[in-house]
């Protein structure tokens, strides 16, 4: 297995779009001014001095800070009402190139409870292939989620470099038929893991154990939920009375009920904010034949790769029908107007609320939480689909203006 976790592994932790940091927050999540008091003890195999700390999930506050001694630690301590929380590791094995490294696990404290964390390696803290046991029954519900997804995760992983090895043995072999084969497999393999596999684990869960408010905790971080819209409201009918008024119930709820207003085929909603000049948005599609409206910021780098891409097609397809709205999800006008110049955004459609992801009306109504994204829409403004690729939409307007 390459140096702590491969790169594939890695890519499906951290988030490599231009992502809402605060899209996974939750806070406290019963009587939130309430403390909640707990108990917890650690076996972790790892450097005596490894740090250990409680910390909420935006890694802004820390509740109580110790070291490991004997492979062990021990807490007692209160935080701010029972809810979701990390335990932060920082270690000095060195790992490659790194000197070190650090990691959160996840773990629900609730008032009263006691939890032991077990972790035979800081390798398996890195893939979060960890054991903890808890007299808390939301904790027991949550590893129940956990522990077998990212044993599960780490061997699909495995097997992935376990391919990708063969390949380039084959490569370097010249046994070129049997090298494409293995690579074919390869590029499934790692669709699966980073892709397919994470969802489809979410909805078995949550179709399984619908008594708990994990199954809609989770269900609110799939990505997919436009693309099955009909299967996770199926998924939400089944859940239990109690998770469908528990706040990720109703959460959840709310968001399939939003996306419900932009399916395909119905018409855009209206764009919050200003333009850059200070107007509210309107826009009329008469003569419009196809409409892109891209989600996108100064600070995101992928959103202005494709800008030039975005900016050769709007001059060779306007004159046919052809435009584009801009949406930016900047919060200073300063530097979303500065983008704009430098990228030579040619077209007059630029609106903004000025609001970060979780606050904007725009990133909330359009289900944005991340970017870039964008929406195709017709001469009538209805949402014809989401989220195509720059050589798609060019295939579409060569289609449309034949």
């Amino acid at each position: 297995m390459k140096n702590v976790l491969s790169l594939h592994l890695l890519s499906f932790i951290l988030i490599l779009s231009c992502t809402n940091p605060k899209e996974a927050k939750t806070g406290s999540e019963t009587n939130p001014s309430d403390s909640a008091y707990v108990k917890i003890k650690g076996e972790v195999n790892v450097f005596d001095g490894t740090v250990v700390k409680i910390m909420n999930e935006d890694f802004e506050k820390v509740y109580i800070i110790d070291t490991v001694v004997n492979k062990q630690f021990q807490f007692e301590l209160s935080v701010p009402g029972n809810g979701f929380y990390f335990i932060n590791f920082t270690g000095t094995e060195k790992f490659g190139n790194a000197s070190g490294w650090s990691h959160g696990n996840r773990i629900y404290l609730e008032d009263g409870h006691s939890y032991m964390f077990k972790a035979s390696s800081a390798n398996n803290i890195l893939s979060n292939v960890v054991n903890v046991i808890s007299s808390s029954k939301i904790q027991q519900s949550f590893s129940k989620f956990e522990e077998p997804y990212w044993k599960k995760l780490s061997d699909l992983n495995t097997q992935l470099e376990q391919n990708e090895a063969l390949a380039a043995k084959l490569f370097e072999q010249n046994r070129k038929k049997e090298y494409e084969e293995v690579r074919v497999q390869v590029l499934k393999d790692e669709n699966y893991l980073q892709q397919l596999f994470p969802l489809e684990y979410i909805r078995e869960f949550a179709t399984n154990n619908p008594s708990t408010f994990i199954s809609a905790y989770k269900l609110l971080g799939a990505y997919d939920l436009k693309e099955n819209y009909n299967a996770y409201l199926d998924i939400y009918n089944r859940l239990s009375p109690d998770v469908k008024h528990h706040q990720y119930g109703i959460l959840f709820k709310e968001k399939l009920d939003a996306l419900s207003k932009i399916a395909d085929g119905k018409p855009f909603p209206p764009v919050a904010g200003k333009s850059l000049s200070g107007e509210k948005y309107a826009y009329s599609f008469k003569d419009k034949r196809l409409v892109f409206v891209d989600f996108w910021a100064s600070w995101c780098i992928p959103c202005r790769e494709v800008n030039p891409e975005l900016v050769d097609l709007y001059k060779r397809y306007h004159p046919k029908g052809f435009d584009v709205i801009s949406i930016s999800l900047d919060t200073n006008i300063k530097l979303w107007n500065a983008a704009v110049v430098k990228d030579n955004l040619i077209w007059p459609n630029h609106f903004s609320d000025l609001k970060k992801f979780g606050e904007s009306y725009n990133s909330i109504t359009y289900d944005v939480s991340s970017i870039p994204q964008n929406y195709i829409l017709d001469h009538n403004g209805r949402i014809l689909a989401r989220n195509v690729e720059i050589d798609s939409l060019k295939i579409m307007l060569d289609r449309i203006t034949e």
